[in-house]
């Protein structure tokens, strides 16, 4: 049974909320005339957030993205994160957010922190639209969280695919598979 967990206009104040605590917390960039924050977006489906996101930004940035795989076509991860696409840019010295649609086990983005730091980041913040906190089995939790669930089965839409469709609903939906 598929369930709409939250609906667009939910999301859009999410994303307000959200973007309003990142442009605090990266104000000192405006202020000590810094390179732009460098955004990561984690695709395929941080897509979505990482837009509305960014929009919303009043402090300079760079856009970047990256993709990974745990799950390749499975529901299921393989607990193997491999890089699909590295990030263009360099980020030694910079400061990076990370921008993506769920953070669940944190395998992924336990790898993506680590690799940044291996990389010489000067600090690495993660932001998510949903944190599924009861599944967490990495050490690592979101710097910035739009809606934080139980896990309530699996989600799509807003960039999250069921079997790599449903990716351009408006709305966050949840399937019990």
């Amino acid at each position: 049974m598929k369930i709409k967990k939250f609906l667009r206009e939910q999301i859009h104040d999410a994303c307000d909320r959200v973007a309003a605590e990142i442009n605090r917390h990266y104000a000192f960039i405006s202020q000590q005339n810094l390179e732009p924050l460098r955004i990561i977006g984690i695709l395929k489906g941080g897509l979505p957030f990482f837009l509305d996101i960014t929009r919303r930004l009043k402090v300079p940035v760079v856009w970047d993205f990256v993709e990974v795989s745990s799950y390749g076509k499975q529901m299921e991860s393989s607990m193997e994160v491999k890089f699909l696409k590295k990030p263009s840019e360099c980020v030694n010295e910079k400061h990076v957010l990370l921008l993506d649609d769920v953070m669940d086990s944190g395998l992924t983005h336990y790898f993506l922190l680590d690799w940044m730091r291996q990389h010489g980041a000067a600090s690495v913040k993660v932001g998510v639209c949903v944190d599924k906190k009861a599944r967490r089995q990495w050490d690592v939790t979101p710097d910035f969280t739009g809606f934080l669930m139980e896990d309530e089965g699996f989600l799509f839409g807003y960039g999250m695919d069921l079997e790599g469709k449903c990716r351009e609903l408006y709305d966050i939906w949840s399937v019990n598979l």
